[in-house]
């Protein structure tokens, strides 16, 4: 029973992703394009939801596929600590 919800918030997850990645192609060309007509307050509007929408797919994307880096700083940290044990 839990295998089969998990594989659905799994999907669901990627989905959600992808459509986060969608909306920052298109958040990235509105923020463009308002900066090419000198419109700086709407590219100001479009890059600050440009900003939310990268972090919002980097927690997922970390949920999803792990962050190399973060568990790197787990095991040094869990290194030290057992040397120092």
């Amino acid at each position: 029973m839990f295998e089969g919800q998990a594989d659905n918030v799994e999907e669901a997850l990627w989905m959600a992703l992808n459509i986060l990645e969608e909306s920052e192609q298109l958040y990235t060309r509105l923020a463009s394009d308002a900066r090419e007509r000198q419109h700086r307050w709407m590219s100001e509007q479009f890059e600050q939801k440009l900003r939310t929408i990268k972090e919002r797919s980097a927690v997922i994307r970390r949920l999803l596929v792990g962050d190399p880096a973060e568990s790197m700083s787990s095991n040094a940290e869990e290194t030290v600590g057992d040397e120092q044990a």
